[in-house]
């Protein structure tokens, strides 16, 4: 039978820049399931979680020009802070978050003990801008901002009504706190460093939200 077209709206933008059928359709398709991808400026790179592994990709030349981490269930998401040179990645199962030297490949350490099954899997992880933490959301419905050096949760909540391959989180610059965007559109919420957490409601619907660069404002 057909399958579904699981696609979002990133896949066909990327898909409409490529000159002609450059890079097939497979390989794109390939890891429709996983849910995070990231780039680096200097040099431009697509990092994308692929089975076991993040696969780099050069935008200009169509190709995959290496691959970092490995984990045996699978990498699901991803994330990388260009200015500490390192890469995070998310399993699709029963490991633990795996932080890996951007230019070497190496593993530098491990976050936590990931629950066995679905639980276990990182849907979604973002650096601070400052590079010290990691905010990710996992299978048990936990929003959690990682100390990465201390190795250990900052801070956590339970999060029911929120979907992340409809929104991006967003750290506030001073990354001092993580804003997520909820099911059904109306409502926000604000995880802090301190543990504290505040829900916002509106009257309107909405599908983005920014904050501003000094981080007082959403």
């Amino acid at each position: 039978p057909a399958k579904s077209d699981l696609r979002q709206w990133e896949w066909y933008y990327l898909r409409s820049l490529l000159p002609g059928n450059s890079i097939a359709e497979g390989e794109l398709t390939a890891n429709i399931y996983y849910n995070d991808f990231c780039w680096t400026a200097s040099p431009l790179r697509l990092y994308r979680p692929g089975n076991k592994y993040v696969s780099v990709w050069d935008p200009a030349e169509l190709r995959e020009t290496r691959r970092i981490g490995r984990q045996e269930d699978g990498i699901l998401s991803c994330d990388v802070h260009e200015a500490s040179g390192r890469v995070a990645t998310g399993p699709d199962g029963d490991d633990s978050i795996k932080i890996w030297d951007l230019k070497t490949g190496d593993l530098i350490t491990s976050l936590g003990t990931a629950p066995k099954g679905p639980e276990g899997a990182i849907f979604w992880m973002r650096w601070s801008p400052d590079g010290r933490l990691l905010a990710t959301f996992d299978g048990a419905r936990y929003l959690k901002i990682w100390n990465v050096d201390e190795q250990e949760p900052l801070a956590q909540c339970v999060v029911s009504d929120f979907h992340p391959q409809y929104h991006t989180p967003q750290w506030s610059p001073t990354s001092r706190e993580v804003a997520v965007l909820l099911l059904p559109w109306k409502h926000v919420l604000i995880l802090g460093t301190d543990n504290a957490t505040h829900r916002l409601e509106t009257e309107g619907f909405f599908n983005s939200i920014a904050w501003d660069q000094s981080g007082t404002s959403l």
